[in-house]
């Protein structure tokens, strides 16, 4: 196997086993919808009736859980994953 399909192979076991590991709890999935209808993280904390400091713990957390570095990520790989569509 080439080097980079064994990489892209470890990456997608890795991927697959986190996602399996950690599932994402409902609140997430609530954040995670919010964050990609575009609400900013003041408007999503009051809208779910946290605190930003939670809000950001959560965020963390899906961070951790769908292997994302930043917010676009997290959405592309919110829709990759199944826990996001398209529909409104």
């Amino acid at each position: 196997m080439r080097p980079r399909c064994v990489t892209t192979f470890i990456y997608k076991l890795k991927k697959t086993f986190i996602m399996n590991r950690l599932p994402i709890t409902k609140r997430e999935l609530e954040i995670l919808t919010l964050v990609s209808s575009g609400l900013n993280a003041a408007l999503i904390a009051q809208k779910l009736f946290i605190s930003r400091p939670t809000l950001c713990g959560d965020t963390i957390n899906m961070n951790r859980k769908l292997m994302a570095k930043n917010k676009t990520q997290l959405i592309n790989n919110g829709f990759a994953n199944g826990l996001l569509s398209t529909a409104p």
